[in-house]
């Protein structure tokens, strides 16, 4: 969420490789490593090992995939490292590069893999000053080791396109020195609509092929988490680029979801940045438009909670709103927050982490707190889960302007061995109804000016 950026950086083409970062593919046994060149790229290979003097390895050559933005022309490149074995320092280098970074690989059982989560992280500080509040901390978190992979929940750089592509690049080449040796996953948000379909998105990331081609909608495993990258923005902006969009993913996600094996990854955890629920003042407990026709679809487009409950969601994390919510586990509007409520919840538990930092600043709470909130915290920071076993998920809020203290932190408990589906235990509270008045459809779609001229001339 946010206004437009509209502060100037200089253009400064850097000659060879830049903006290197790494994702997972799906297959432990591999690392994608993508990189930008500006102007022009011809195939390019990486060669690894498991020193940074014996780069032994080398992958296939890089397939450039060239897009113009503004009157600049990049070039995407991307290769998959494979053959690597887990836990595994590897080194590796870009050819044409000078830079040699190292990584190291997650263990097949993902246990004890601490996974940094946040959304809505600018290369900018707020009023465009300094940069984006948690950028040195997260830096020096994972410089420090403090965590193993990252996944960014929309709203990137602020925005990926602005000036020409020279924030997204500059953010890129910001977070390099993190991007490059660990697992950087991300999904869509609002700010990377370019009025171009998401281009900048797509083309600067690789993500997983097996759900979208562009890196749009995704999975993959992690131990014993099914984990579920999920596109909100077809939604967003449905009345822009159509609909097909929506019904492609609902169609796959179900298809996803039916076909993970719970015997094997029992969990169940989705990331997207529009949220269902909030309290934010802005937005109430997000009943507008925006976020219900996400949660419970529009005309004939499906929407996603009944899906996630059918399924068996888990947990989710969201973004959007810049501020740090930790719900009590919820569904359709109803919550249970009796007796241990996160040991064996009676319904996915979902995390507002939207406050890494941006131009715009905070988005504050509805005073009094909304019952189906359990913590709220409005300072710049974000979240990190760590898989502790089988049947329980760690998760710790960390506060930047608390020098990284440790400001929420809650353990989401699940007996694995008794259902793969969530069952009701407790008592459920129905969230009060929202006075707060909201559209019953998006402004820009012509069926609600039909609608609106329609009951205008049945009133007459």
């Amino acid at each position: 969420m946010g206004w437009m950026l509209l502060w100037i950086i200089p253009i400064v083409f850097a000659a060879g490789p830049e903006q290197i970062h790494l994702a997972l593919t799906g297959d432990q046994s591999e690392m994608n490593v993508g990189w930008v060149t500006m102007g022009t790229g011809s195939p390019t290979y990486v060669s690894y090992g498991l020193s940074a003097t014996s780069l032994t390895s080398k992958s296939e050559n890089s397939n450039p995939k060239s897009w113009t933005y503004a009157g600049i022309t990049r070039v995407s490149h991307n290769v998959v490292l494979k053959g690597l074995k887990e836990n595994t320092h590897y080194f590796y280098q870009i050819s044409g590069s000078s830079k040699t970074y190292a990584f190291k690989t997650l263990p097949m059982d993902g246990l004890g893999v601490r996974i940094c989560l946040f959304g809505d992280l600018g290369l900018t500080g707020v009023n465009f000053q300094g940069e984006g509040q948690s950028i040195e901390s997260l830096l020096a978190a994972a410089a420090a080791n403090k965590f193993d992979m990252v996944v960014h929940i929309g709203d990137i750089a602020y925005d990926l396109h602005s000036d020409n592509g020279t924030v997204g690049d500059g953010y890129m080449n910001k977070m390099e020195p993190l991007m490059a040796t660990m697992p950087y996953m991300v999904i869509a948000g609002n700010h990377e609509d370019d009025n171009e379909n998401f281009t900048n998105y797509k083309m600067r990331f690789h993500m997983p092929k097996n759900g979208a081609d562009d890196g749009t909608f995704y999975s993959f495993d992690l131990g014993p988490v099914h984990f579920v990258g999920i596109n909100t923005e077809n939604y967003g902006y449905y009345y822009k680029y159509g609909t097909d969009s929506i019904y492609t993913q609902y169609d796959w996600l179900q298809k996803d979801l039916e076909m993970v094996d719970r015997s094997k990854t029992p969990w169940l955890i989705s990331y997207q940045h529009r949220p269902f629920y909030c309290s934010n003042d802005n937005s109430g407990d997000c009943s507008a438009f925006e976020n219900q026709i996400v949660r419970t679809g529009f005309m004939d487009m499906p929407g996603l909670e009944p899906l996630f409950l059918k399924y068996g969601m888990d947990m989710g994390f969201w973004g959007h709103e810049h501020s740090y919510e930790r719900f009590y586990p919820i569904a359709n509007k109803v919550y249970y927050n009796d007796k241990d409520p996160y040991n064996n919840p009676d319904a996915p538990v979902y995390i507002v982490t939207g406050s890494a930092g941006c131009h715009s600043g905070y988005a504050d709470f509805t005073n009094p707190p909304l019952p189906f909130s359990a913590k709220q915290v409005n300072d710049y920071g974000y979240s990190i889960m760590t898989i502790k076993d089988r049947s329980t998920m760690y998760l710790e809020q960390i506060s930047i302007e608390k020098k990284d203290a440790v400001v929420d932190s809650v353990a989401v408990i699940k007996d694995v061995k008794e259902t793969n589906r969530i069952k009701i235990r407790r008592r459920g509270h129905v969230l009060p109804r929202s006075n707060r008045r909201s559209p019953k459809c998006h402004p820009k779609d012509s069926r609600c000016w039909a609608r609106s001229l329609k009951k205008s001339n049945t009133e007459l």
